[in-house]
């Protein structure tokens, strides 16, 4: 039995059917990089925009529950909107040609960065 401000037992079933279909998607999608280009990959990112619907749907069943677990759908709904942004709307090309100042983090010439780059400093010098 459900209790007070726990939600709806189907809103948390849903949120669980999202998280693992998004997990599963994302692992064959990454998976199938090398031997399909980024078709499949580009596939299944639709599929990741559509349970956008259900865990909408979970986030008014916790909502209105008024369980906080309805931040997690949340997010996604988030990530979702963002995702579509940037594939779509507003593309951000950074794989083709790549472009470093998005891939990896630039290394300052004193900061631990540089130092994982170069390797400690010399005996009997402070590195500077």
């Amino acid at each position: 039995m459900v209790g007070v401000g726990q939600g709806p037992w189907w809103a948390a079933l849903t949120t669980w059917v999202v998280v693992n279909t998004v997990n599963v998607a994302q692992a064959v999608g990454f998976a199938s990089r090398s031997s399909h280009g980024m078709a499949v990959n580009q596939a299944l990112g639709l599929v990741i925009a559509a349970l956008a619907v259900p865990a909408s749907v979970a986030l008014v069943g916790f909502a209105r529950a008024g369980n906080p677990w309805w931040i997690g759908p949340a997010v996604f709904d988030a990530f979702v909107v963002l995702m579509l942004v940037v594939d779509n709307l507003w593309p951000v090309q950074w794989r083709d040609p790549a472009q470093p100042a998005i891939l990896m983090v630039a290394p300052t010439p004193r900061g631990p960065a540089h130092h994982q780059a170069t390797g400690p400093a010399p005996r009997g010098t402070t590195g500077r």
